[in-house]
């Protein structure tokens, strides 16, 4: 139980802000598209909603350039970044010139048809049927049907108070 409730001088929006980065979160880079056309972001907001029947959580900004291949392809991937992946939630998260099929370059990618690309060496990579959107406060809640994963142990990259950690040995 708190003992006192510390209310700031900042806006709900700030202080929400504020409390959000003391949040710790995976990181992962969602991705979307075919071979003609693919796109992909960073993400924080991924969540198991279900392990029978299994599916997944993504939120998706509404202005994101992957959300129309993630709705015209009806599939994506989520991959669950090891520690030694930041630079590329960097370049999935807008933070170089890098945009479009060119955020690929540099890491080794696999092909799930229909569900987007895996990534090399991520700790895991799970491939969904886009079941079921719900647009909210310029957000969509993306439900995917689950259609396979896979794993590779390593340490987890994670975000905590806007930077990157190692979770594990």
């Amino acid at each position: 139980m708190l003992d006192r409730l510390e209310v700031s001088a900042g806006t709900v929006e700030e202080d929400f802000r504020l409390a959000m980065r003391q949040l710790a979160a995976g990181i992962s880079i969602v991705t979307a598209g075919d071979d003609k056309e693919r796109g992909g972001f960073t993400a924080t907001s991924v969540i198991s909603l279900s392990v029978d029947p299994p599916r997944l959580l993504v939120s998706v900004d509404n202005r994101s350039k992957t959300w129309p291949l993630l709705q015209s392809n009806k599939g994506f991937s989520v991959n669950l970044l090891a520690h030694d992946q930041a630079h590329l939630a960097e370049v999935f998260a807008g933070r170089t010139q890098a945009h479009g099929s060119d955020r690929f370059a540099g890491a080794a990618w696999r092909r799930y048809p229909g569900a987007g690309f895996a990534l090399e060496g991520a700790i895991a990579s799970v491939h969904c049927v886009l079941e079921e959107a719900i647009e909210r406060h310029g957000h969509v809640l993306v439900i995917g049907r689950v259609l396979a994963s896979t794993t590779a142990p390593a340490p987890a990259l994670i975000h905590w108070d806007r930077s990157f950690h190692k979770l594990g040995s």
